[in-house]
């Protein structure tokens, strides 16, 4: 029996390496596993060692380099390559002999391990650091194994189906042809143009290819497509070659208009990858314009605006974001824009619904629901899917993916099929059904209805979703032909707590209860790999024990989720003895609630409400708030919150935070009779953010301070030759800094100036 790695598996504080078997006739034999009660810590990846000496992670100076791999920062994670033979790529290490290796037979079997090695940016990224370095020895290392493996491996080109079987065995297929172009323009600019001159042309003509491009006409528009467009631009103006150019700027001048939907959405089917498409093409812009395209690069700039306003839809009510088809809590995703975006948001034809209630309320509910009409891209088999938040937690949730290997790991394999995410599949399905995907989305108050039909799972399916806000409740009703089986999937955090054939208690870590009920017959599972369900991923593969719930039912399955009402604590007081200071504030509790913890809001810029600090621990019943602006009054406001729930929040206060005053202004001098002076003094430019109450003066003959009322002082001035007066303002918080001010008097004239 030979064994293949499927990925590390996060199950509840133990990870494993889990296996898989394969027989001799090719079948599976399922991997065993233990497991504990504890749940594991749900933290991103970090570099798990140190490199070696000839290695190092950090990004190039080269802008080309950096251009290419900034943004694979979750590839980049835990990669590099060591002079002279030992390659990290995403944690796993393996030796290469520069002397011999190639690129379309290497030592790893997971996709995306193999599409960083095939591209060599690997080789490329270690000489551009070598050279910044100085390491000459192994900048020719990397410049000689190169021109090796580069004439080794010629294109096979495409002219005939067997060509072109050979172009994808051998590593010539388009998304490593396009990553290995990135990394030999990156490698130029370390060896210079003219070694990798044939090499650059042969893989952008492997890019002009329309049997290998990935985009129109063979093809839908797509992340690559416009990725090589982009490199084909640069690599055309470096050779000189105004074909690249003119081809690459024709097909982004052509496909601009088809890459996002009229509301914004694109049609990857991932939270992710929709991320990708909009920095992208934001990139795409800036080319169009600087090539005389500006007509078609403003429209592009309205649409990647309203992809902006699609893509917060993808974040939760508490900033978190949703993984959605392929995706991974560390791959990135946009941050949405301040603008004024709808609580409810459709788009037929992405298959894409939303709803909240507000854009500042954390404890708002939030739903999505899916019916898209293709699974192809980085989508997933989710159709009539949904996922739900409310009062602050998610609940639930799509598995997300932990790597993009398709074909050896049953892992990964589960993410993407219809029963890993939260929808009914039917007992049985037919054959060549019509494709019917259709959603409307009505909003009364608090309450949402959703109701959607598909064909996607091969019978007509119609799913109706009930969302109340204030209830905080989530009913689902599944009806079909015949019997279907409901999964629901829960965040990491839920566990069961008790159950029956058609109820179950989920209990979250922070205390906080679901109750569910159904129609069905329920079961429960909370991480497994034989048979795998029960997962969610935390990070690249790694997935963790999570709640799953399947329900057997008929032609009509009606399940609802109900966050259980418990008490919550009181509503807090800072009414009394709420105090401002230098940046910052002091709100005062007047009683303190066994339990509990605090969560302090103030007005924004825009007067929401927006979330400046939470509390654990603090002393003396007081919250204090810092990081604010000075002389800025904001109303701030307190609730409590504990295992079991959120209070109200309290009547808000209004304070300004404030800090001593700036010098004094331009100060002036006049006689007042024969012996004596008037010193005047303008106002400081800033108060503080509190009135001047006073000013201290003290000079430099007897060093005495004087407090005075108003901005003038008196002194005489017989026998003095010069005096230095120092003079501050004085608000509630204190003294400010001194102005100095040095009167010059003139014997014959007997007059004072200042100097």
């Amino acid at each position: 029996m030979r064994s293949k790695r499927i990925g590390a598996v996060l199950l509840a504080g133990t990870m494993l390496s889990a296996t898989v078997g394969t027989t001799a006739a090719g079948a599976v034999v399922a991997p065993t596993t233990t497991s504990s009660s504890a749940l594991p810590t749900l933290t991103s990846p970090t570099l798990t060692s140190v490199p070696a000496a000839g290695g190092s992670n950090r990004i190039p100076t080269s802008q080309r380099c950096a251009e290419a791999l900034t943004p694979l920062e979750t590839l980049r994670a835990d990669s590099w390559f060591s002079f002279p033979g030992d390659l990290r790529l995403l944690g796993e290490t393996r030796p290469v002999d520069l002397n011999t290796f190639r690129w379309e037979s290497g030592p790893f079997i997971d996709p995306s391990r193999v599409l960083w090695y095939e591209s060599l940016m690997w080789l490329a990224w270690g000489a551009a650091l070598a050279a910044e370095e100085g390491r000459t020895a192994d900048v020719e290392a990397a410049k000689t194994a190169a021109l090796r493996v580069l004439a080794e491996t010629p294109d096979p080109g495409s002219a005939t189906e067997q060509a072109q079987f050979f172009a994808n065995l051998t590593g010539w297929d388009a998304a490593p042809t396009y990553r290995r172009l990135e990394a030999l323009n990156c490698l130029a600019d370390t060896i210079g143009v003219e070694p990798l001159r044939p090499y650059l042309i042969s893989h952008a003509e492997a890019l002009l290819d329309p049997h290998r491009y990935l985009g129109p006409p063979q093809r839908k528009v797509q992340n690559l497509g416009m990725l090589s467009n982009l490199v084909l631009l640069d690599v055309g103006r470096r050779l000189g070659i105004q074909r690249y150019q003119d081809t690459a700027l024709q097909r982004l001048n052509s496909e601009a208009g088809q890459v996002f939907t009229a509301k914004g959405m694109t049609l990857e089917g991932s939270s992710h990858y929709h991320k990708v498409l909009v920095t992208g093409w934001e990139q795409a812009s800036a080319f169009l314009k600087r090539n005389g395209h500006a007509a078609t690069a403003a429209q592009l700039d309205r649409s990647i605006a309203a992809a902006y306003d699609a893509g917060a839809h993808f974040i939760s009510p508490t900033g978190q974001p949703l993984l959605i088809g392929n995706s991974r809590p560390e791959d990135g995703f946009l941050t949405p824009p301040a603008s004024n975006r709808s609580l409810t948001f459709q788009d037929e034809e992405a298959g894409f619904a939303s709803g909240r209630w507000s854009w500042t309320d954390g404890m708002t509910s939030h739903w999505t629901a899916l019916n898209s009409h293709s699974s192809n891209g980085h989508a997933h088999d989710d159709s009539l899917a949904v996922t739900w938040q409310t009062r602050g937690l998610p609940i639930l949730v799509d598995p997300g993916q932990p790597d993009y290997q398709k074909r050896d790991n049953p892992v990964t394999n589960w993410s993407r099929i219809g029963r890993a995410h939260n929808l009914a599949m039917p007992a049985a399905k037919a054959q060549d059904r019509e494709d019917i995907r259709e959603t409307t989305v009505e909003r009364t108050g608090r309450i949402d209805h959703v109701s959607m039909l598909s064909t996607a799972h091969g019978r007509p399916q119609r799913r109706d979703v009930i969302v109340d806000d204030q209830r905080a409740t989530m009913l689902v009703s599944d009806h079909t032909r015949k019997g279907q089986t409901q999964f629901w999937h829960f965040d990491p955090a839920w566990s069961v707590t008790s159950a029956t054939a058609n109820s179950a208690i989920l209990t979250h870590t922070g205390g906080m209860q679901v109750e569910v009920t159904t129609s069905g017959a329920l079961s429960h599972v909370k991480g497994s790999l034989a048979p795998v369900k029960g997962l969610h991923t935390v990070a690249f593969e790694q997935m963790v024990p999570a709640v799953e719930l399947t329900i057997e039912g008929g032609t009509r399955i009606d399940t609802q989720f109900r966050v259980m009402p418990t008490a919550k604590p009181d509503t807090p007081d800072i009414s009394k003895l709420s105090t401002a200071a230098k940046k910052s504030v002091s709100l005062q509790l007047s009683e303190k609630q066994k339990g509990a913890k605090y969560l302090v809001q103030s007005t924004g810029d825009n007067g929401n409400w927006e979330t400046l600090s939470t509390f654990t621990r603090f002393k003396k019943q007081r919250l204090p708030v810092g990081g604010l602006t000075n002389g800025q009054e904001r109303e701030y406001r307190v609730a409590a919150y504990s295992k079991v729930g959120i209070s109200d929040f309290s009547k808000p206060v209004a304070l300004i935070p404030f800090t001593r005053p700036k010098r004094i202004g331009v100060p002036t001098v006049k006689p007042k009779g024969t012996q004596k002076v008037l010193v005047r003094w303008e106002a400081p430019a800033f108060d503080g953010g509190r009135p001047v109450t006073n000013y201290l003066v003290s000079t430099s003959r007897k060093g005495q301070t004087t407090p005075v009322k108003r901005n003038k002082y008196v002194l005489a001035h017989q026998n003095l030759k010069q005096l230095t007066l120092y003079v501050q303002a004085v608000n509630e918080a204190g003294p400010g800094k001194r102005k100095k001010i040095t009167l010059i008097r003139n014997p014959k004239r007997n007059t004072v100036s200042i100097g």
